[in-house]
């Protein structure tokens, strides 16, 4: 099961690549190259389709960076948003008996409070 789960993963990250690589390649051909009368690219198409590509990379580094952070604060928020209402819950019936799930769930939400509090500055990792 998990050898065909890291296959398609694999087969997903390998069609990302190509498909990133095919529109790099259009783009930065169509920006650069005009001459097709000489067999080989100009020194100044060769410079510019160089540029366009270190630059495509970049942008494309920067984007999937910034994405990643977006996922995880929006993922810590989420978390943060479904302990407060847990919490609310809990205060909102307290005169009832806490059954073994309940307590279950109490200590769950009690370890998540405990984590983002650790987790509350977090430091990215390049």
């Amino acid at each position: 099961m998990s050898n065909t789960l890291a296959n398609e993963t694999h087969q997903r990250s390998l069609k990302d690549f190509l498909t990133l690589y095919n529109v790099i390649t259009e783009y930065c051909f169509s920006k650069c190259v005009s001459n097709f009368n000489e067999r080989r690219a100009s020194t100044n198409e060769t410079s510019c389709v160089d540029i366009c590509t270190d630059n495509y990379v970049q942008y494309n580094q920067r984007f999937m960076f910034n994405f990643v952070d977006h996922q995880e604060r929006r993922k810590r928020d989420l978390e943060r948003i479904a302990v407060e209402e847990a919490a609310k819950a809990a205060q909102a019936a307290p005169t009832e008996q806490v059954t073994p799930a309940q307590e279950q769930q109490i200590q769950k939400v009690a370890e998540l409070l405990e984590n983002l509090s650790s987790a509350s500055s977090p430091s990215l990792k390049l």
